[in-house]
């Protein structure tokens, strides 16, 4: 599972322009990863790029700067680009399960609001489980792979998703049961990104 978040979960004087936390999480079979999605994005990059040694950020893409300043050149291009893109994730056996918190609203609703991230990851490995009990996982490692935010904030983020994990996060009236899976959060990957490492994606 990889998981990534848009916007800040800091709730105090939010972006009105953007008042929402959002944490989507990939469900993948590590088959299908690497024998379908990284070489398919490896053959992509170097078709359009010429090496591997760049990673698709949603922001750079969308505003054509950085390592894709290229796609301002010609609009056929990228259009070819973003098709190519487009193409590989329908064609790829995944499961996304995103949450959106309107943090206003969560502020405005709660005197003592939950951790705008915390709420998500809740909302997000609940939906996850369900799906991998869907799929017969049960007894498998599930390894969760965050983007690297921070040293504290890895930190706090690793010892909340424990605690969920091990069944010690109550929230809700719902109680399911995490251990029916072992999760495992890929805090050495999100040391390795954080240091350069260049990721396939």
């Amino acid at each position: 599972m990889f998981a990534d978040e848009s916007g800040s979960p800091v709730l105090e004087g939010p972006d009105p322009t953007f008042p929402v936390f959002v944490l989507s999480c990939v469900l993948i079979s590590k088959t299908v990863y690497a024998d379908q999605v990284v070489p398919q994005l490896q053959k992509l990059k170097f078709d359009f790029v010429g090496h591997d040694q760049i990673v698709l950020h949603e922001r750079d893409i969308r505003r054509q700067q950085k390592n894709f300043a290229f796609l301002q050149a010609d609009p056929a291009i990228r259009e070819a680009f973003l098709n190519r893109i487009n193409d590989i994730v329908a064609g790829a056996d995944i499961d996304v399960v995103t949450a959106v918190i309107d943090k206003v609203r969560l502020a405005e609703r709660y005197a003592q609001p939950w951790n705008p991230y915390e709420l998500a990851l809740n909302f997000c490995m609940e939906k996850l489980l369900a799906r991998l009990r869907a799929l017969e996982q049960g007894d498998r490692l599930v390894h969760v792979v965050f983007e690297g935010r921070g040293k504290r904030e890895d930190a706090e983020l690793e010892l909340y998703f424990r605690r969920v994990a091990a069944n010690q996060a109550n929230w809700g009236y719902k109680k399911p049961d995490f251990s029916f899976l072992s999760w495992s959060p890929s805090s050495s990957i999100r040391s390795a990104i954080r240091q350069g490492y260049n990721s396939p994606i």
